[in-house]
């Protein structure tokens, strides 16, 4: 029986703080509207078109698509979700926007999840929720 030995360059310790990358990952764009005062007074993202801010990857995609009958989307109608990876300390927000390499654009859907081992404080990656529902017979 061969027992694993941790080499003595690296402490089993700083393998596991080491967040995850992925050298095959997609890049994505984050889009994000202007900060402007509304008429109220308030301090609000809802002006004027989206516009890059940044990149982040690389990034692990995980999608889903589901049929949504209720809400703004017609009957029917599919609907995509990705949980994203991505890396710790990235720009995201919750109302902005990811364009992924093919040009599609995603909505992000809450505020970005930080989840961490219990046991272990390790951090490997941001999980991020995006959204994207496409009418039948055409893009939306």
């Amino acid at each position: 029986m061969v027992v694993p030995v941790w080499p003595k360059k690296f402490a089993r310790e700083e393998i596991l703080r080491t967040p995850f990358t992925f050298p095959h990952g997609v890049m994505y764009t984050v889009l994000r509207r202007a900060v402007a005062p509304s008429r109220f007074g308030s301090m609000d993202g809802d002006h004027g078109d989206y516009s890059p801010v940044g990149q982040i990857g690389p990034c692990n995609e995980i999608r889903s698509t589901k049929s949504d009958t209720t809400g703004e989307a017609q009957a029917g109608s599919p609907r995509l979700s990705i949980t994203l990876g991505i890396p710790i300390g990235s720009d995201v927000q919750k109302g902005d926007r990811l364009r992924a390499p093919d040009g599609e654009e995603f909505d992000v859907e809450g505020i970005p999840e930080v989840p961490k081992n219990p046991f272990t404080g390790w951090t490997p990656r941001m999980h991020v929720g995006l959204t994207r529902t496409r009418f039948e017979g055409g893009d939306a």
